[in-house]
């Protein structure tokens, strides 16, 4: 129940910035890269090796459009497919080869084509074995569905990609998206500061992509799902 310290302290955050990923260089290899994406879809790909040298007040990663943010970095091989998911439920895959390498100060590449009101509230990276992934996606009145990933065919980069979610009034628009694995846990946060913590086995996987799914946490009047957390299968076993 303690309520942290300020990244404030630590970081040298800008006003209205804040923190979107933490990635352990220790733990990643040499040859690997960094796969960004952001609310307008744009996506950009850049070698790590970029951004191994970080001074204390750290350094320019992307260059954003006025209004634009950050909501995703994941780590790439250089082969794998990337997943993005909207907050009118819209997905699209593409391989990360159609984004080409970039330097730290440039801006990116359209990633997907957005209708007038959505931004991409999602994104992650599929492995070349399908057979235990998934994707996980919960809306803002918490019902979440679970999809095997050979459900989402590779298109081309920016396209419009395909419906992933049926939006009503009962389920609100969707607030994340997320790759998953069998024995994976998910944590849902709501706005007032409710969790919920369940394995993805308890959310049964479907064939079909354009629905609502089920009711994974029942939320209080005016509350609603904030963020998602994932925790690897292996990450569970080290903390038993």
């Amino acid at each position: 129940n303690s309520r942290g310290t300020a990244s404030d302290n630590v970081l040298p955050l800008a006003v209205g910035e804040s923190v979107t990923t933490m990635i352990d260089l220790e733990r990643v290899q040499e040859d690997v890269n960094l796969f960004m994406v952001t609310e307008f879809g744009v996506v950009k790909r850049t070698a790590i090796e970029e951004y191994r040298n970080i001074r204390r007040s750290g350094l320019n990663a992307i260059n954003l459009d006025e209004g634009d943010h950050l909501i995703s970095v994941n780590v790439t091989t250089g082969n794998q497919d990337i997943l993005l998911g909207t907050k009118l439920g819209i997905a699209i895959r593409f391989n990360e080869n159609d984004v080409r390498l970039m330097k730290r100060a440039a801006h990116g590449v359209r990633g997907i084509k957005l209708k007038t009101g959505d931004v991409v509230v999602g994104a992650g990276v599929l492995e070349a074995d399908e057979s235990e992934v998934q994707v996980f996606t919960i809306s803002e009145e918490g019902y979440g569905k679970r999809n095997d990933a050979s459900a989402y065919n590779v298109q081309k980069r920016g396209g419009i990609g395909t419906k992933n979610f049926r939006i009503n009034d009962k389920t609100g628009d969707v607030v994340a998206v997320e790759v998953v694995r069998n024995d994976d846990e998910v944590m849902l946060i709501s706005e007032q500061g409710k969790i919920i913590r369940f394995n993805m086995n308890d959310i049964a996987v479907k064939k079909g992509k354009a629905i609502s799914g089920v009711k994974t946490q029942n939320l209080d009047e005016g509350d609603k799902v904030a963020s998602v957390a994932v925790i690897p299968a292996s990450e569970i076993e080290d903390d038993e």
